[in-house]
């Protein structure tokens, strides 16, 4: 979903949405996206097992989303200065 709704911005500017349309667009999804986000959280700590062990392990948890979260974006920087550096000495 984060590619969505990075590149619905854009679609909708080269479309020409109106602003009314894309902000009530925007904040419905944005609001069925917490919902669904919410509800899911929910649903997953009434499966056995699962509130314990996040509840246990909850360090170390958030700790792997933050590195699954920021990996992506190391490796995008170093491959763009490394492409950058590599146009630059040609």
């Amino acid at each position: 979903m984060p590619v969505v709704r990075t590149f619905a911005p854009v679609a909708a500017g080269v479309g020409t949405m109106p602003r009314r349309v894309f902000t009530a667009f925007n904040v419905i999804g944005g609001a069925a996206w917490t919902l669904l986000v919410v509800l899911l959280g929910f649903w997953l700590a009434h499966i056995p097992g699962v509130a314990d062990f996040a509840s246990q392990y909850i360090d170390i948890v958030l700790i792997g989303i933050v590195v699954v979260s920021v990996v992506p974006i190391v490796i995008r920087a170093i491959v763009a200065r490394r492409r950058t550096a590599a146009e630059t000495s040609d």
